[in-house]
């Protein structure tokens, strides 16, 4: 410590990204029970909407990756 001083972790990246990675681990659950619930009543307008489900979480993560670098 007397060398370098004391090192700090990298900061927090805030309330707004922690929201986002709960939120994105939290929707495969329900997505999962959806598809469980609704593939078999009504195939087709089901898999568009996990279609739409997925692209959206593919493009919040693609986002993120853009920014991040």
């Amino acid at each position: 410590m007397a060398t370098f001083g004391v090192v700090r972790g990298e900061h927090d990246e805030g309330a707004a990204a922690r929201a986002f990675q709960i939120l994105l681990v939290a929707q495969v659950p329900i997505a999962g029970y959806f598809a469980l619930t609704w593939l078999p009543r009504a195939p087709r307008p089901a898999a568009v909407i996990l279609a739409i489900q997925l692209l959206a979480a593919l493009a919040a993560i693609a986002l993120v990756f853009a920014l991040e670098g």
